[in-house]
């Protein structure tokens, strides 16, 4: 959940440290998480709840962490001929996988062509659906062939990314979009994805990532395409209230306390990795996490994802 009145960079990051800390202050116990996660969601609007750099990431490395941790395997790789007969679908394999989970991640994934791993950080699924409501009347999606070219909104600067996405299982595929999403792909001006690319080299088998933009893009086309025109399924979670407001909350409720290298301690927001991680905790523990059943998404039905007001 973004606040709508907040200058453009503060909507996704939140008040500053200074900020949060003129509220009621909390420190919340270290284990066990659950204890954590509930504090979290319950704290009110005035409360500042503050933890150490140490317990925010868990001894988890921030840099390797986007390299090389554990992605949550949706579907197993599978032949076109094998999902069509299946009618694989992410509505259902998204559930079973989350349902069966047990651990964090840095994304849930599945294999698409060119035996190419798709990664979503539930952040950037979070933030994208954001974006699609927040920057509704500021995304174009247009489609060309069978691509969707798209221009959204950065997150943090008033520049304006280019996204493409190939693979795309419109409507008109029939029974072939069950094979067809599995090779769902992007190539954008997004820096994020920019950086992922580079790190090619670095893994035994490429990797595709999806950007905020990427989803913001892929949403909107579902939400404004004509019924027989539009992708017919939607591999990008959309969160729930629930979870939209524990955003809310990490971003705004939420302070790092860490030392400097000349010793002395300094605040700071949550990065993106502490965030990740603490959104795959609250999958572990609550239910509501994301609505998957996405195909009839509207902007209209998501208005929860904006705040007008801090």
């Amino acid at each position: 959940m973004v606040v709508a009145n907040f200058p453009l960079y503060r909507r996704f990051v939140g008040r500053t440290p200074a900020q949060i800390m003129s509220g009621r202050r909390i420190m919340p116990p270290l284990t066990p998480a659950r204890d954590l996660i509930d504090i979290i969601q319950e704290a009110r609007p005035e409360d500042a709840i503050m933890l150490s750099e140490e317990f925010a990431v868990k001894g988890v490395k921030a840099h390797r962490f986007k390299r090389h941790g554990d992605v949550l395997r949706i579907t197993p790789e599978t032949s076109a001929h094998e999902a069509i007969a299946s009618s694989l679908n992410p509505i259902r394999a998204i559930p079973e996988a989350f349902g069966k989970n047990d651990s964090v991640h840095r994304g849930y994934g599945w294999i698409g062509r060119g035996r190419s791993l798709r990664v979503v950080p539930l952040l950037y699924a979070v933030e994208g659906a954001e974006l699609a409501v927040l920057e509704k009347n500021n995304i174009e999606v247009k489609r060309y062939n069978k691509r969707l070219t798209a221009t959204v909104p950065s997150r943090s600067e008033k520049e304006m990314h280019t996204v493409i996405l190939g693979g795309v299982p419109f409507q008109e595929l029939g029974e072939r979009i069950f094979a067809e999403w599995v090779h769902l792909r992007s190539r954008s001006t997004v820096e994020a994805q920019q950086w992922y690319g580079d790190l090619a080299q670095d893994r035994a088998n490429d990797e595709l990532l999806f950007t905020p933009q990427d989803i913001a893009a892929y949403h909107t086309a579902v939400a404004r395409f004509p019924q027989d025109a539009r992708p017919a399924i939607n591999p990008f979670v959309i969160p729930t209230p629930g979870l939209a407001s524990y955003v809310e909350k990490l971003r705004n409720n939420v302070v790092v306390l860490y030392k400097k290298e000349n010793g002395e301690r300094e605040k700071r927001n949550l990065n993106g990795t502490e965030k990740e991680l603490l959104i795959w905790e609250r999958t572990l523990y609550h239910p509501d996490t994301f609505a998957v059943d996405n195909t009839q998404y509207t902007l209209e039905h998501a208005d929860y994802l904006v705040k007008t007001e801090a």
